[in-house]
């Protein structure tokens, strides 16, 4: 530190003044942080985005109709209020009670038409009832395969189909027999299993002689290919044929499930995002178990907010984000969700720094722990942006601020010891200024201090002895030599010296305790501490002179 009293004492003992060691302590770590430039943008705060997720969303509620679905199946498992029927009516649109009504009306045509074909035929077995029913179907119903086409009431009204609308419809027909009914599941397709005359029947749905459609497997492989629809398997010897092995029967409300998810995956391919979660978030209330539901859900809501981040509205990502777990929808977060919401974080606290709002990045800060405790993302996350901001404060002056910025978040931070040297050294750096503006007393009370936060915080030998040493040259600084060899010898002690800086500095700080002693004509003191110099310096010239003349 380069001032009039160093630089008077300089004179009189002859030796170097200690602005190179200041200059080391002040600059060695702040090379490469830049300050942050404020760009006034305007987002939510973290508080106004935790109280708008408090509330549901509007676009994931559930109608009255299905929500007696969904506490039907909680119950129980089972259907109480509403049949099978007019429950696939219910997941395919008709979610308010006029339209069920009306819907129904169709429906009653159908059955009229099965009890007509049951008529005719009489059949004297429970598997005779359910051949009459799925050959009225096929014959008067049904009339184009379509992939996508998994709504009950567009069946209904143009006869289109898939696997998922034709297994619903022909289950309820039969349900409504008093015949039990299933559906096996395959990757890509599904069909009917009943429970007939105290056997367990197979019936390929969407094939118009689906109670034996197939003699081989091979046959079985291409329908499927002519339904556009994956094996799921390399293998022409595979199981999908072989139905009494392999197989995974799921009950009907897994099948309503998935006229949701079919829904979501058309809407996802439109770029529909919203409406592709609404239905995925309904298929996984309809079915918390299944995990493919909850799986869907998840990455429908993660390419969501993603989309929402990638157009420059991380508010809309974090409320998406923060509903999904106040919901506790599936339980925690995903790893996948979870990372976009640290992903989110990161969004918001980059916007808290550019528009140069501590107290919201520290807010942010806050929020991330208390959703992701535990987080080492976060905790990385924290670090970058804590440092960040405390070197743009202290390049604004603000030093005090940003050391105190630093030693709140330094417990179980990663940058731990990156934070408490960087806290050393914007003291030194500071107090080196402001003793070059004449202003030592603000100087020694900053380093006097963060001296003491940095003990109380455990931080390293060397950190402590930077800013030991920084109190030192503001000692020597104030021409208070006795403290500055105070400090002096404490560092040393410590083992720290870099350059051997620190003995030079205390070898100053003596001669001139010994100097100034001997112009007051105090011998005795004079010659004491020139003796404690050549401890030191052993062969200083001077402190032999003033040991030589005061007769030691």
């Amino acid at each position: 530190m380069r001032s009039s009293a160093v630089a008077s004492v300089s004179r009189l003992v002859h030796i170097r003044d200690v602005t190179e060691l200041s200059r080391w302590l002040a600059l060695g770590s702040l090379v490469g942080f830049m300050a942050c430039a404020p760009r006034g943008v305007s987002q939510p705060s973290i508080v106004e985005l935790e109280r708008s997720a408090a509330r549901p969303l509007p676009s994931a509620d559930l109608t009255a109709l299905e929500q007696v679905l969904v506490e039907d199946f909680r119950e129980n498992g089972r259907l109480d209020r509403l049949t099978l029927a007019q429950a696939s009516l219910v997941v395919s649109g008709a979610t308010q009670r006029e339209s069920l009504r009306r819907w129904q009306t169709r429906y009653e045509e159908l059955r009229r038409l099965v009890a007509a074909q049951i008529a005719q035929e009489r059949p004297a077995t429970e598997e005779g009832h359910a051949r009459a029913a799925f050959q009225a179907l096929h014959d008067r119903v049904l009339t184009e395969y379509s992939e996508t086409q998994s709504s009950v009431l567009v069946l209904l009204e143009h006869g289109t189909f898939n696997c998922v609308s034709a297994t619903l419809v022909f289950n309820s027909l039969l349900e409504d027999l008093g015949i039990r009914t299933a559906a096996v599941e395959l990757p890509t397709h599904t069909y009917s299993v009943i429970w007939v005359d105290g056997k367990r029947v197979e019936v390929e749905t969407t094939h118009a002689v689906g109670f034996e459609p197939f003699r081989t497997e091979a046959e079985y492989l291409a329908f499927l290919r002519t339904r556009g629809l994956r094996t799921g398997v390399q293998d022409p010897e595979s199981v999908l044929v072989k139905r009494d092995a392999g197989q995974r029967i799921v009950p009907n409300r897994v099948l309503l499930s998935y006229v949701y998810t079919n829904r979501a995956t058309v809407a996802a391919d439109r770029d529909e995002m919203v409406e592709a979660w609404r239905s995925y978030r309904r298929a996984a209330a309809l079915v918390p178990e299944e995990s493919k539901n909850a799986f869907n859900r998840d990455a429908l809501l993660h390419n969501l907010a993603l989309s929402y981040l990638a157009d420059g509205e991380p508010s809309r990502a974090m409320r998406l984000l923060f509903a999904a777990s106040r919901l506790g929808e599936g339980g925690a977060l995903s790893h996948k969700l979870r990372s976009l919401l640290i992903h989110t974080y990161d969004r918001l606290a980059e916007l808290a720094v550019e528009g140069g709002d501590v107290q919201e990045l520290e807010r942010i800060l806050v929020s991330a722990h208390a959703r992701l405790p535990h987080e080492p993302r976060i905790l990385e996350m924290e670090a970058v942006w804590v440092e960040q901001v405390a070197m743009g404060m202290a390049d604004d002056g603000e030093v005090a601020a940003a050391i105190a910025l630093l030693l709140r978040h330094v417990d179980g931070s990663p940058a731990r010891d990156t934070f408490l040297h960087n806290c050393a050294a914007l003291a030194v750096r500071e107090a080196s200024r402001l003793s070059n503006e004449g202003a030592h007393e603000p100087g020694e009370a900053l380093l006097a201090q963060t001296l003491q936060r940095l003990r109380g915080a455990r931080a390293a030998p060397e950190v402590i002895a930077m800013v030991e040493s920084g109190l030192g040259a503001m000692y020597f600084a104030m021409e208070r030599y006795s403290e500055a060899a105070r400090s002096w010898r404490a560092v040393l002690q410590g083992g720290w010296d870099p350059n051997g800086a620190i003995r030079t500095n205390l070898f100053a700080a003596l001669m001139n305790q010994a100097v100034r002693a001997y112009n007051a004509g105090d011998c005795r003191a004079a010659a004491g501490f020139a003796q404690e110099a050549l401890g030191v310096n052993p062969s200083d010239a001077q402190a032999h002179r003033i040991v030589a003349r005061c007769g030691r």
